[in-house]
């Protein structure tokens, strides 16, 4: 049996990858009731609204699942030329240092 801990981020994690998912799929996995995952939803839930109100989790009928909706994970050209120029003029990249394992 894993902590309460693994399988949020788990969840999470799928989530976050674009997959539907069930709650009877993650009680089977991790053996617990289908009401767990759903206050480890509803934990989720609460997380995105304070930390990432760009998505918002939601069930869908179809595929009778919950999957993040909205969520923009993507850089747009203009933040990648940014990020690039931040990147380049930081010089971080500029010695060659020897690797150490």
């Amino acid at each position: 049996m894993s902590s309460s801990a693994t399988r949020l981020l788990d969840i999470y994690h799928k989530l976050l990858t674009g997959a539907s998912i069930t709650k009877e799929e993650f009680a089977q996995k991790y053996e617990v009731d289908p009401r767990t995952i759903q206050r480890d939803l509803a934990d989720i839930r609460l997380f995105l609204e304070e930390y990432r109100p760009d998505a918002e989790l939601k069930y869908s009928h179809s595929t009778k699942g919950f999957h993040l909706a909205g969520q923009n994970n993507t850089l747009g050209k203009a933040e990648t030329l940014a990020l690039c120029k931040i990147l380049l003029a930081s010089r971080a990249f500029t010695k060659k240092r020897p690797i150490i394992f």
